[in-house]
């Protein structure tokens, strides 16, 4: 059993598959019912090598702007919660709602724009198996692509 523990290693399905999900179980190279009871073991140990994958990706690749965005929507719903409850101000939980949905709306189109980033990758010529390619294969192509070279 092969545990991913850098961005060279980890494909970049799996490494959408934690950020979509939360699951670490794609921290491991088979998802069985093993790896499943193991998962639980484990869990403080992919908890650091997921940290340590994630701090590796925001080093060489940075925030994209949906992140970013998305990180403001969850620090407004907050910021409304806080205003409902220590405030008293209960309209607020109206706009904490709101917000609420706009983030499940965004992290639905997050998932499309991945499959989406592959399909742009083989129409522009660049032959990426989706499970196999590291997460730096992966996001490497995209900063190529971008850069136009």
């Amino acid at each position: 059993m092969k545990i991913y523990k850098n961005i060279n290693d980890l494909p970049a399905w799996n490494f959408n598959e934690i950020n979509t999900t939360g699951d670490f179980i794609y921290l491991f190279s088979k998802n069985n019912l093993l790896n499943r009871l193991l998962k639980f073991v484990l869990f403080k140990i992919l908890d650091k090598y997921w940290t340590n994958i994630w701090n590796e990706f925001l080093s060489e690749f940075g925030l994209n702007d949906n992140f970013k965005l998305h990180l403001e929507k969850e620090i407004e719903i907050i910021n409304h919660y806080y205003n409902a409850y220590i405030d008293g101000k209960k309209h607020e939980l109206n706009f904490a709602k709101i917000k609420e949905v706009e983030v499940e709306n965004m992290m639905k189109g997050e998932s499309m724009r991945f499959s989406e980033l592959f399909a742009l990758m083989m129409k522009n010529g660049f032959n990426v198996r989706l499970k196999e390619a590291s997460v730096r294969e992966f996001y490497s192509y995209i900063k190529i692509m971008k850069n136009g070279n």
